[in-house]
C-alpha cells in the first residue's frame, strides 16, 4: 500500500502532492517493528486489535501469533531473555570498570616503585587480564607477563614500552 501510495497508483493520490495517512502515528512504530523484526510486543490488549486494523489498512499480511502484549503471560519468556542479556552486559561493564580502576592503581604504583623501567606488582583478584593489559597499555605500560602463585596471589610484570624488547 505504501509503495503504491508514493508511486501514484493509489486511489487517494497521484504521488505528486503531500500524502495524508489517517492512522495513529504512535502505533505505526509497532508496524515498523514487526516489519523489521517479524515480532512485536505491545503495551496492552486494546493496542493489539487496533494494530491488527492498521495491518489490514496497510495491506500487510501479519502473523498475529507474533504480536504479543507486554504484560501478558507469553511475554514472560521474552522479558526473562532480555533480563539475561542485560545481566551479561552489566557484568561485562563491571569487568571493564574493575580493569580500568586496577590499571590506574597499578600505573600509580609503577611510577613509585619501578626500577630500571620495570616492576612486579600484585593485582587484585578477578580482574580480566586481557582488558587490564589493554588499559595498562593506554596508560603507557606494557604487560610482560602475569605470574599466578597460590600463596601470594597474581602478580603482573610491567615495563615501559621502550623496554619491552629486553623482556621478550
Amino acid at each position: 500500500m505504501l509503495a503504491k501510495l508514493v508511486s501514484g497508483t493509489w486511489k487517494e493520490g497521484d504521488g505528486a502532492n503531500e500524502i495524508f495517512i489517517d492512522r495513529d502515528g504512535e502505533r505505526f512504530k509497532y508496524i515498523l517493528d514487526y516489519l523489521r523484526n517479524d515480532r512485536v510486543h505491545l503495551p496492552d490488549i486494546p493496542s493489539q486489535k487496533a494494530l491488527e486494523a492498521d495491518f489490514d489498512y496497510f495491506g500487510i499480511d501479519a502473523d498475529m501469533s507474533k504480536i504479543s502484549v507486554m504484560d501478558d503471560f507469553s511475554a514472560i519468556e521474552e522479558l526473562n531473555l532480555q533480563i539475561l542479556e542485560h545481566i551479561k552486559d552489566i557484568k561485562e561493564k563491571k569487568m571493564r570498570v574493575a580493569a580500568i580502576r586496577e590499571s590506574y592503581r597499578l600505573a600509580n604504583k609503577f611510577s613509585r616503585f619501578a626500577e630500571g623501567g620495570h616492576a612486579r606488582l600484585l593485582i587484585e583478584e578477578d580482574i580480566n587480564k586481557k582488558i587490564l593489559s589493554s588499559c595498562l597499555l593506554a596508560r603507557g605500560l606494557h604487560v610482560i607477563r602475569f605470574d599466578m602463585k597460590k600463596e601470594s596471589g597474581t602478580h603482573v610484570l610491567l615495563c615501559i614500552p621502550s623496554m619491552k624488547s629486553t623482556w621478550v
